[in-house]
């Protein structure tokens, strides 16, 4: 079994001048980016089970909360991705289920 470092970090978030950050959780590191988008239960522990078999050299994984329980999760995700752009993603995956599966990013953020 692979060790994985997983690393709690804070997501810049644009949507509101109340709320500065999300919270969220980095696993390696690498040019390509995984952002795992959550279910309606917005627990970012139900990517555990998968997390071990996507964990690979080169790659960086991000899980994160959901900045208010609204149906769009369309800027909370813009948010993810910029994080991981920040820190050197070229490539980014994104994989949602249930609510955090239902927009796909606009074309501006293709790289």
């Amino acid at each position: 079994m692979k060790t994985i470092h997983a690393q709690s970090v804070n997501i810049p978030i644009a949507q509101s001048s109340a709320v500065s950050t999300i919270n969220g959780t980095l696993y390696g590191s690498g040019q390509k980016a995984i952002v795992l988008s959550n279910m309606d239960t917005n627990d970012q522990s139900e990517w555990d089970p998968v997390i071990n078999n996507l964990v690979s050299d080169g790659y960086m994984i991000l899980t994160y909360d959901y900045y208010l329980h609204l149906e769009d999760q369309y800027s909370t995700l813009e948010d993810a991705v910029s994080f991981v752009r920040n820190r050197g993603a070229r490539e980014i995956i994104l994989i949602g289920a249930s609510r955090g599966g239902g927009r796909i990013l606009k074309s501006r953020y293709q790289i």
